[in-house]
């Protein structure tokens, strides 16, 4: 490979040999490494690299040198995540030595030049002293030269003496030579001069004006000489470096930091974990996190973490209560050193410093974003690095840096989702009624009022036109669409143009000085203001505004380029609360019914990524983005609307004969496993489903995965295997666990917990009872998004059906429809990106198998469709669709699997055994 060298030479594929271990003298707690110099980047790397690592690394560097942006497709377990680290720190190290020397370089230029131009300076002080000394020897009288623009002046030194007054002034006796010119004077004026001239001679001045408390001394030749002698002080010289005196500071050098954006805050703890093993691990770090994750304050019942913050600051500024305890402290832990000091060495993640917080009493999530200014990389979830409201916000600053995006597969969703809005009537009522509440006690009635008007206009039109809608997708929703343009038509008619637009958008900015801070507006208010109360809106409703507002400017505002890259829907829709029809144990009750409302809502459904994702681009200096499943790569450049020069399509470092991948169309019945809407919802379909799981169960140990295409899917296969028995039967076998719908964090984590124990639990084959956990899961949900089910965590991997986006959804439908208007940007036909979106989700799914290069497991692929039409297998990963076999039967498959099963799970191979090495490349 072109760029890579090493002290040791090559091997394989003309790669380069990492040299002997380094750095153990350095550290005794360091990892050894091994060295790749790749494109004059000397990179350490915490083992030997596999082929494909070192190519990852080569692309990325080039990337970073060249300024560019890059897009890296490498499957999932072949350690991506260990070689963006080393090889982006490794590059920002390298930069900082030469923008380093750079900089000494240009500051000793400088500082000749200044020398240089201090010596002429002299140099030219030096020879009108000499014509000054020529003219005074010969008697003649002094003149002053005024130049352009300037007042005429003499060269006057200023004393003023201890104790004494008048002040002094000392004036030579005897002015420059013939450069300097007396400007005319008019007669008139030159006689009266005289006239004071000789006043001031009767007081015992020669030829000086008479100035009011100023004594005047005149010169003596010596003296005279000895102001302008070159060793003292050339009152000529004006300049600040010359009245300053000394060298001026080296410029600081601005090195570019590394965003590390990856999809949730659990992948997260996997880049510190891989960070720590790294010889870069002493790296100056920190990690934004939203404040449900890392508030210290116990959560209120009627508010959340981030309004409770807001009005504990709040109580601080205006001190009208005791505010929030923790935030008092944060400078105590402002700073890298002072955060070591306080037994937090990097990396840490969000647990560490949230532990560290409690002891002494000090806020995590503003120590966090105080790190940010002299931290060398930030992590955090992407959707902060996309959003410009969160950018905003957490004062993210991309400019010439460094964003490095993983697991970004799904980046074109989130880039739309980061400039789209979905607003519910209640928020409207519930804004609207908070700034009215405001207003009557604040010192900007005008802004609050204009604001609540705004707010009742949208209001009223959107329950107004709620009975006009007519497209009903199910029985469930409802739904009418308008185009941007129309949209701002529509705005228009209601007195909310854009020349109204701008005005609201001025009181909103007044809204948030005025709720976030009073300090700065406190002097333009009057005494009265000043004493009297000033209540401000709730954080939520400045959310809800500024989000309101962000989307309004790319519809009804001046910027008029994306208005047509947004639908907006109003949608009616029954929704049902789903937890209100579980059990004490999380598991659905088919007795108990959900609870049922409508509700009313205006959705901004942007159809263009490059609408928010153009915000990051424009500002950065390269762009890294990798996944395990990219392809097909065109689509990313032309659904973000940015170039990415620098591609990379990397093999995977497993042996084909660790992983056994089949598909099957039939059931252990012979029934078809055709997972098709229509077919899924047959009870037959659903009872052969559970057979298939049953099996995989009774011959595969330890932890096994079963990906569903919906959570519809998932709820009824729960409900009829409830009914028919097929639950109890399964419990034999492995303890059940499931995905929820809408589960919140703490619960998410609480099933995981419960998935690894289960796994630990079961790992000695001794002890009866379940081989291990079964955990059914959806494709696009929380497992299948790049957590680590490596080994025992996942010794199979079950699919059933192929996740297709919802049809009938009115945002995939009109998605669908803007692809196709859009085809001369290169954006794929609306029917292509469906199928896409569909084999990203399940490819990503799959990937929780194979973690590292010893692991082993089963990849079952059920649905007749691979087998009968091969562009669904080519939908496949590249190093699974080489690998997939078709089955024509269950016993077929099912013989296949015993097989490989008897090969590995019998001789149980040991990862423990190479367990440093697994470790160490983990990755994602």
């Amino acid at each position: 490979m072109a760029g890579l060298s090493s002290p040791g030479g090559g091997y394989g594929d003309g790669l380069p040999t990492p040299s002997s271990p380094v750095g153990t003298n350095k550290k005794p707690a360091a990892p050894s490494t091994c060295d790749y110099t790749i494109g004059g980047v000397k990179v350490q790397f915490p083992c030997r690299a596999y082929s494909s690592q070192v190519a990852m690394m080569g692309k990325v560097i080039t990337s970073l040198q060249r300024g560019q942006n890059s897009l890296i497709e490498s499957p999932t377990g072949s350690g991506k995540t260990l070689a963006l680290l080393c090889s982006a720190i490794a590059w920002q190290r390298t930069e900082a030595e030469r923008l380093t020397k750079l900089a000494e370089v240009e500051y000793q230029q400088m500082l000749r030049e200044r020398k240089e131009r201090q010596q002429k300076k002299r140099e030219k002080m030096r020879e009108r002293q000499e014509k000054m000394k020529k003219k005074m020897a010969a008697g003649a009288p002094p003149t002053a030269k005024k130049r352009p623009g300037e007042a005429l002046e003499s060269p006057v030194v200023k004393k003023k003496e201890e104790g004494a007054s008048p002040e002094v002034l000392t004036i030579p006796d005897s002015d420059d030579d013939d450069d300097f010119v007396t400007a005319p004077r008019p007669r008139k004026k030159r006689e009266e001069q005289e006239t004071k001239c000789a006043d001031a001679a009767e007081n015992g001045s020669t030829g000086s004006p008479v100035i009011p408390g100023i004594k005047i001394t005149v010169l003596d030749e010596e003296s005279n000489a000895k102001l302008y002698d070159s060793d003292n002080e050339d009152p000529v010289m004006t300049d600040e470096e010359d009245i300053v005196g000394g060298n001026p500071p080296m410029p600081k050098v601005k090195i570019p930091k590394i965003y590390f954006g990856t999809r949730t805050h659990k992948q997260i703890e996997q880049v510190v974990r891989e960070l720590k093993k790294t010889a870069y691990s002493d790296i100056r770090m920190t990690i934004l996190s939203s404040r449900e994750h890392t508030c210290l304050q116990s959560k209120p019942r009627n508010m959340s973490k981030t309004e409770l913050c807001h009005e504990l600051l709040e109580q601080a500024e205006k001190k009208t209560g005791p505010g929030c305890m923790y935030h008092r402290n944060v400078r105590s832990m402002a700073n890298h050193t002072s955060l070591k000091h306080s037994g937090l060495p990097s990396p840490w993640d969000l647990e560490d410093i949230i532990k560290v917080g409690k002891r002494i009493r000090c806020c995590p999530y503003f120590t966090a974003r105080e790190l940010m200014h002299s931290a060398e990389i930030i992590l955090c979830p992407y959707n902060y690095l996309i959003s410009p409201m969160i950018r905003k916000s957490m004062d993210i600053q991309l400019r010439g840096e460094v964003v490095v995006l993983d697991e970004a597969h799904n980046m074109e969703d989130a880039a739309r989702e980061a400039a789209s809005m979905n607003l519910e009537l209640d928020a409207v009522q519930e804004a609207m009624d908070d700034c009215e509440k405001s207003g009557r006690k604040s010192r900007l009635p005008d802004t609050y009022a204009a604001l609540a008007q705004f707010l009742s206009i949208l209001g009223t039109w959107m329950d107004k036109t709620k009975d006009s809608i007519n497209d009903y997708k199910d029985f469930n929703q409802a739904s009418q669409v308008w185009t941007g343009t129309q949209l701002s038509a529509i705005f228009s008619n209601l007195g909310i143009g854009e020349e109204r637009f701008l005005e609201l958008k001025a009181h909103l900015q007044k809204m948030v000085e005025d709720a976030t801070s009073s300090t700065g507006m406190e002097d333009d208010w009057n005494e009265e203001e000043r004493e009297s109360p000033n209540q401000t809106v709730s954080a939520g409703t400045r959310t809800t505004l500024e989000n309101l507002f962000l989307v309004l400017e790319f519809i009804v505002g001046p910027a008029k380029s994306y208005r047509d890259d947004y639908r907006i829907a109003l949608v009616r829709s029954l929704t049902r609360d789903h937890k209100s029809s579980a059990d004490e144990n999380g598991w659905l009750n088919p007795r108990r019914q959900p609870q049922s409302r409508w509700k009313l809502s205006l959705n901004f459904w942007c159809l263009n990524s490059a609408v928010s994702f153009n915000g990051v681009s424009e500002d950065t200096r390269s762009i890294v983005l990798t996944s395990g499943t990219l392809a097909p790569v065109d689509s990313f450049q032309s659904e973000l609307g940015t170039p990415f020069p620098i591609r990379l399509e990397a093999n995977h470092v497993i042996d084909k004969s660790q992983v056994f991948v089949a598909s099957v169309g039939l059931g252990p019945n012979n029934y078809s496993l055709n997972a098709t809407f229509r077919n899924a919802e047959t009870f037959d379909f659903q009872d052969e489903i559970g057979q298939v799981v049953l099996d995989v169960c009774k011959v595969v140990p330890h932890g096994v995965l079963c990906f569903l295409p919906s959570y519809n899917m998932l709820e009824k296969l729960i409900m009829r295997w409830q009914t028919t028995g097929l639950e109890e039967t399964l419990s034999n076998y492995k303890v059940l666990l499931h995905e929820s719908r809408g589960r919140g964090g703490e619960e998410f984590e609480q099933t995981l917990r419960e998935f690894y124990d289960v796994v630990e639990r079961t790992s000695n084959p001794d002890v009866g009872g379940p081989s291990g956990p079964l955990l059914l899961a959806v494709c696009r949900g929380k497992v299948s998004e790049g957590l680590d089910f490596a080994d025992n965590n996942a010794r199979a991997v079950i699919s059933v059906g192929i996740p297709y986006p919802n049809f009938k959804d009115t945002q995939v439908e009109l998605k669908r429809e803007y692809n196709n208007a859009h085809l001369s940007r290169g954006l794929l036909s609306g029917s292509d990106w469906y199928e896409i979106q569909a084999f990203r989700a399940l490819n990503q799914a799959l990937g929780r198998c194979i973690r590292h290069r010893n692991d082993w497991g089963a990849i079952i692929l059920l649905d007749d469709r691979f087998s009968k039409n091969k562009r669904y297998t080519q939908g496949l990963s590249k190093w699974i669709k080489n690998m997939v076999y078709h089955c024509q039967s269950w016993n077929q498959m099912y013989a296949g699997l015993g097989n490989f099963m008897e090969k590995y799970a019998r001789p149980m191979i040991k990862c423990e055994s190479n367990h440093d090495e697994a470790e160490m490349l983990g990755g994602q």
